[in-house]
This record gives C-alpha cells, sequence and structure tokens, in this order.
C-alpha cells in the first residue's frame, strides 16, 4: 500500500488512460467478432493496442522509478500517444469502407452494430491518448514521498 501514497497526479490519470485503453482493446474485439464485418488488419490493431497499454504502465512504473522527469519517461508517453493512434487509425480504415456502404446500398442493423462499437473503441482511444497528453503536466510522483 506504500506504493499508492507515492502516487501523484500523473499516476492517477494515467491509470485511467490505461482502463480506457483497455476499453478500448475490448470493443475493437467485440466490433471485429460481428459476423461477416471483421477489421481487415485486426492482428496489427491488437498489437498496437496491446503494446500502447504496456506503454502507458510502463510510464507510470518508470516515473516511480525514476523520476517524472526522465527522458525514458518521455519517450514511452510519446510511444504510448503513437501506438494508441495507429491502433485507432487500423479501426478508422477498416470502417471506412463499411461506413460507405452502410450510407448506400447494404444498409442493416449487423453493419450499423459493427460500425457503432468501432465508433466506441476509437473514441476510449482517443480519450486515453488525451490522458496520457494530459499527465505529462502533472508530476508523477508526489513532493516529499
Amino acid at each position: 500500500m506504500n506504493i499508492f501514497k507515492k502516487f501523484g497526479a500523473a499516476s492517477y490519470v494515467s491509470a485511467a488512460a490505461f482502463i480506457l485503453a483497455l476499453a478500448g482493446l475490448i470493443t475493437m474485439c467485440v466490433s471485429n467478432a460481428t459476423p461477416g464485418y471483421g477489421l481487415d488488419n485486426f492482428g496489427t490493431g491488437i498489437a498496437l493496442a496491446a503494446v500502447a497499454l504496456v506503454a502507458i504502465a510502463l510510464v507510470v512504473a518508470s516515473g516511480l522509478k525514476l523520476g517524472g522527469q526522465s527522458p525514458l519517461t518521455a519517450v514511452l508517453r510519446v510511444a504510448a500517444v503513437l501506438l494508441a493512434m495507429f491502433a485507432a487509425g487500423v479501426i478508422i480504415s477498416g470502417r471506412v469502407v463499411l461506413l460507405s456502404s452502410l450510407m448506400t446500398f447494404d444498409s442493416n442493423e449487423v453493419g450499423w452494430s459493427a460500425f457503432n462499437t468501432s465508433l466506441t473503441a476509437i473514441i476510449f482511444i482517443v480519450i486515453s491518448v488525451i490522458l496520457v497528453i494530459v499527465s505529462s503536466f502533472f508530476k508523477v510522483v508526489k513532493r516529499g514521498a
């Protein structure tokens, strides 16, 4: 329990970013499970999102171990943002064609369900990216801890 006493605001914001990125990853899996509407590059998206999750977790760990001003912490933050945005890009690229078909000739409930869950995954991932960026303005470790 002593480790939680050391957490600064950035640690808590990064934890929230981790939870939202995990929710985005799970929602991406749910969207891919829609019959007939799987993502083309699903494996790439999963790998990018999983590595982004690891990078977000390492941001907190390196901040606690090395201090919040460590160059490694900064590099991990940038890596987490880039990897998460690439994962969102994989989802977007896979759903552009689906949206165009839903708006023209193939409008059905299953297709809309796949699109809506993908949109939810994108929103989760983008909010987690915003939280990682916001966390960079706060201290990882409390003063005097």
